[in-house]
């Protein structure tokens, strides 16, 4: 018999080697990096004063005069904090920007500055022209001292925002003594405030003087030519910046 053929069949190779598909690898994310801010110390506004230069300490700043350094700038800065504190106080508050505490709404300004700190001047005159009048007189002089201590306290505060402001340390060593490099962790009397009300109730014109000098620029210490500006706005015609 004869054999018949079979059909041809394509018979898939098993030799061929299998195909492989490649799978995608995921890549990573990209590293997110976070810029931290550099120089803010969440005190100090990394501003400097236009008066004297602030000292700089291991890392501390303080007042580039000390509290009874007056004569080292005589007039207008030592003339006006003692003849006319209201304008002196003003000033600074104006130039400083420094708005807290924001009593009666007088914020930085300096004419309401100037009203708010003339109170206990005003009361005093007003005290003494009423003298024929006992009963009068004497409640002037009550509301004469009590908006004095008001205004102790404001410039007390005043004081400790102006520190922050330009970050200048607050002096922890008896008699607030700030011209010295070694301070106390902590004031004797354990509250941070006090040396800076002593200063204030003790010496308040003082302190005036040492802001003055501080903020403004003076170039002798004797410039008569500038004693009208102090009883000038700081700020009339300029931009205020204000920080964000």
């Amino acid at each position: 018999p004869t054999a018949m053929a079979q059909p041809y069949q394509d018979v898939e190779d098993q030799s061929a080697a299998p195909i492989v598909t490649a799978q995608p690898v995921p890549s990573a994310p990209p590293a997110v990096v976070t810029a931290e801010p550099v120089g803010y110390d969440g005190k100090s506004q990394g501003l400097e004063p236009d008066g004297v230069p602030l000292i700089t300490e291991q890392g501390e700043k303080r007042f580039g005069t000390g509290l009874c350094d007056c004569f080292s700038q005589c007039a207008p800065s030592c003339l006006m904090a003692w003849c006319c504190p209201c304008f002196t106080f003003a000033r600074i508050r104006a130039k400083a920007q420094i708005s807290e505490p924001n009593w009666c709404k007088i914020g930085s300004r300096f004419w309401p500055n100037c009203a708010f700190a003339s109170m206990p001047y005003f009361f005093s005159l007003l005290a003494r022209a009423t003298a024929a009048v006992p009963v009068l007189s004497a409640i002037l002089e009550v509301i004469q001292g009590v908006t004095g201590i008001v205004m102790c306290c404001l410039l007390w505060q005043t004081r400790i925002h102006y520190r922050n402001k330009y970050g200048i340390r607050t002096p922890t060593n008896c008699c607030c003594m700030e011209d010295t490099a070694e301070q106390p962790a902590r004031p004797p009397c354990g509250c941070d405030g006090m040396p800076d009300c002593c200063s204030v109730f003790f010496c308040s014109l003082c302190v005036l003087a040492q802001l003055d000098r501080t903020e403004f620029a003076y170039s002798g210490s004797c410039q008569c030519d500038k004693c009208g500006e102090s009883f000038q706005d700081p700020t009339a015609g300029a931009e205020r910046l204000l920080p964000a």
